[in-house]
């Protein structure tokens, strides 16, 4: 899962991600990113840490305080 609030960013790691053989979810914001991860979890989360609303320290809180999400691999960019 690739959030970032920039969608050329996002969508540049999404198409290399991609072209590796990947699946790959996309999250505009923090709010997107939880609600998709509460509906199914990713090998890993590419993250961007600022972003307008939920930025990526507050997903990453939000991840750890969830039992079900706090062992969600994160990479943050």
């Amino acid at each position: 899962l690739i959030v970032d609030d920039h969608d050329q960013m996002r969508v540049a790691l999404a198409r290399a991600m991609r072209d590796a053989g990947a699946s790959v979810r996309e999250a505009s914001d923090g709010v997107d990113a939880l609600a998709q991860l509460r509906k199914a979890r990713a090998d890993i989360i590419v993250l961007d840490l600022t972003m307008p609303g939920m930025d990526g320290p507050a997903l990453i809180r939000e991840l750890r305080a969830d039992p079900q999400l706090a062992s969600q691999r994160v990479l943050v960019v």
